[in-house]
């Protein structure tokens, strides 16, 4: 008889020089591992972990863009999550590790419901101000507890407002996490106006991540701005996605630091 390949492993007998043998036989049905295609977002990622630079935007391709949400979890941050599931929008998360316990429940329901949560320090410090020790314990910190509350280790590692170096960039892809940053942002957090936020917001064009904010304040003009902003970046033919789809469908060709 012939061995059969099916669904990557090998089933059926064996014969080795006609004879049948009992123990090779056994040995041909047991699973044969088949390696699994590489993750593209993951291959990305490594890439730019390995070239040292800060993620600012993908490429044009595809209309993709990607809002994420920074300093949650917090007050409002149920309401933005709630507006984005009404809608079936994907997003990304960054969030402070010592502000987690308190909403321990809903930022593991997070992943469950597809969003991404990503690294956003500790205690929300400047890391630029800080000696790696201590800026490795401030990602480090919160990577730990978000891997414990989700089961998912976090990927990106935002810096507290956008203060990163090489040496940042370094101790960040140490862990494992690409250093992120974006290419508009909302300026939400100084509320603005619902109109101003979405007015932002909508100036992302293909390729872009967007900043917004689910904590560090009152949120509820952001809160009102999301469901708006989806609906037009979507009627103009774009596509919301997370950071991993960003990377895995259009990732950067090159970035500067």
């Amino acid at each position: 008889m012939l061995a059969v390949a099916v669904a990557g492993s090998v089933t059926g007998d064996l014969l080795v020089g006609g004879t049948g043998h009992p123990a090779r036989a056994a040995a041909a049905d047991r699973p044969v591992s088949v390696p699994a295609a590489p993750n593209p977002a993951m291959v990305q990622l490594d890439r730019l972990i390995a070239e040292n630079v800060a993620l600012r935007q993908g490429a044009g391709r595809g209309r993709l863009i990607a809002l994420t949400f920074d300093d949650g979890p917090g007050a409002y941050t149920s309401a933005v999550v709630s507006e984005l599931r009404r809608l079936k929008a994907p997003a990304t998360f960054f969030e402070i590790g010592e502000q987690i316990p308190r909403y321990r429940s809903l930022v593991a329901h997070m992943i469950r419901w597809g969003f991404v949560v990503g690294d956003h320090t500790w205690s929300h410090r400047q890391l630029t101000l800080l000696s790696n020790a201590q800026v490795t314990s401030q990602i480090l910190l919160t990577k730990n507890l978000i891997t414990k509350v989700t089961g998912t280790p976090p990927l990106f590692m935002r810096p507290p407002y956008g203060a990163q170096n090489a040496r940042i960039r370094t101790l960040a892809g140490r862990e494992g996490m690409l250093t992120t940053l974006w290419s508009i942002d909302t300026r939400d957090w100084t509320r603005p106006g619902v109109p101003a936020i979405v007015a932002a917001a909508s100036a992302a064009r293909p390729g872009m991540i967007v900043l917004l904010h689910d904590g560090g304040g009152v949120r509820s003009q952001t809160v009102a701005a999301v469901p708006i902003i989806v609906r037009i970046l979507r009627a103009r033919g774009d596509h919301l996605v997370t950071l991993p789809q960003l990377l895995a469908l259009a990732p950067p060709a090159h970035l500067g630091s």
